[in-house]
Order: structure tokens, then C-alpha cells, then sequence
């Protein structure tokens, strides 16, 4: 709650069983962070992924990107959901090699640790 995560660039990775309060845990960070003058943005990966694809065909994926970069926190729920399509894991891979040791990242996922991976 102090935020020293933020401040440090680093990244969070919440999983648990559907009902676990992942979401509240997170939206409590936000908050926190958010109160210590930061900014942040809250995403269901699958709609994320919509968003990117429609920026693709209006021509704003880059001007996307670079605003997804600047995110202070970023959290990406309902990681690992669904399989992903070669241009999604790259859009994924993108987002995150933009925001590596600059930002920082929430991942809630309902599968364990050892599940959880771009490749999903």
C-alpha cells in the first residue's frame, strides 16, 4: 500500500480459484496507488486484446502501444483464460517489452503459478 513497488518498476502476479478476491486486492492497490499521484488503467485481457485488433485496422496500434506504455500500473485481468493467437502473444510481448523495468504490471489469472505464461 506504500507504493514502493510502483516506484520501483516492479510487477505483480495474482492467482486464485474464480471468487478468491483477486480483483479487490488489486483495485485496493490501485487505489493506493492512484492516491499517491500515479495513474492506472484496468483491463480484461480479452477486451485489451479486442482494442489492440481494432487499432490495427483504424491505424492507431502504435499511438496504443505508446499510450499502454506510459501507464504507471497497468492491470491485465483474466490472464490465461483463453488461448492465444500468434498475434495476440506478440501484441502481449510488445506491451510488455515496452513497459519492462520503466512500469509496472498486475496479472490476475485463475490458473496456478506454474500455468501462467505468454505462450497460454
Amino acid at each position: 500500500m506504500q507504493c514502493d513497488w510502483i516506484n520501483k518498476n516492479q510487477n505483480l502476479l495474482l492467482t486464485g480459484s474464480c471468487v478468491g478476491g483477486k480483483t479487490n486486492i488489486v483495485c485496493a492497490l490501485a487505489h493506493a496507488v492512484c492516491m499517491k499521484g500515479y495513474g492506472g488503467k484496468y483491463y480484461c485481457l480479452s477486451r485489451l486484446l479486442l482494442e489492440l485488433t481494432q487499432t490495427k485496422a483504424d491505424g492507431s496500434y502504435s499511438k496504443a502501444l505508446k499510450s499502454l506504455a506510459g501507464i504507471d500500473l497497468l492491470i491485465l485481468e483474466d490472464w490465461g483464460l483463453e488461448q492465444l493467437k500468434a498475434a495476440q502473444r506478440n501484441d502481449l510481448k510488445e506491451i510488455m517489452d515496452d513497459r519492462h523495468a520503466s512500469t509496472s504490471t498486475a496479472i490476475l489469472s485463475q490458473l496456478p503459478t506454474d500455468m501462467v505464461s505468454i505462450n497460454r
